[in-house]
């Protein structure tokens, strides 16, 4: 029945990948013909500074959370979710220092990832999603702990739609083609998109 039930999630959580990157893909050409292949090439910088810095801020909270509350589960009267506490505050005392650094030098990073200093102001957004980011990987890690992969799938498509849904929904509404506009609108669109996995997750885990 174990066995049975890692293929299961497997497959699901394979499915569930493919079908999110096959919408990323088709979100970017659309995102291309909108908007301009500049644009899109600095929306990507943007969002792979934002990665870089929640991986940095977050210590990799999902694969640590994951792999510390599977060994607490494995030992008798194990407590994983003192586990996933020490792992939410070890995250939180990572991300204040590391995000108080982001926002406090955002114009020179800014200037040396986005080759541009007038993304300071979307770099300081960024800085201040990074709690949030990083209670959410933990939590993530937890349920991959539990077998409860069907959560996490759910959070993760959630947090590609509304993140896409928001972006697009601003731009049509806008039709802006100023870059420094556009990279604001993903920063509101990653906040929806970190902000509300969080929550959810937080509300599952205490349900």
């Amino acid at each position: 029945m174990r066995r049975r039930s890692v293929m299961q999630d497997t497959i699901y959580m394979t499915v569930i990948q493919f079908v999110l990157e096959c919408l990323a893909l088709g979100f970017q050409s659309w995102m291309a013909r909108q908007i301009g292949a500049s644009s899109v090439g600095i929306l990507a910088l943007a969002g792979s500074f934002f990665n870089l810095a929640a991986m940095v801020a977050g210590g990799n909270g999902m694969l640590c959370a994951s792999r510390f509350v599977s060994e607490e589960l494995g030992h008798k009267n194990g407590s994983p979710g003192h586990i996933l506490r020490y792992g939410i505050i070890f995250c939180l005392l990572l991300t204040l220092p590391v995000g108080t650094l982001v926002f406090c030098f955002a114009e020179p990073l800014s200037g040396k990832f986005l080759q541009s200093a007038v993304f300071a102001g979307s770099v300081r957004a960024m800085a201040l999603l990074l709690p949030f980011g990083g209670i959410g990987a933990c939590l993530r890690g937890y349920f991959n702990a539990v077998c409860r992969v069907s959560v996490t799938a759910c959070c993760d498509a959630a947090e590609f739609l509304l993140r896409a849904g928001t972006l697009i929904g601003l731009l049509l509404w806008s039709g802006t083609q100023d870059p420094e506009q556009i990279c604001r609108y993903l920063v509101y669109s990653m906040a929806v998109g970190t902000i509300f996995p969080c929550l959810f997750l937080t509300v599952r885990y205490f349900r």
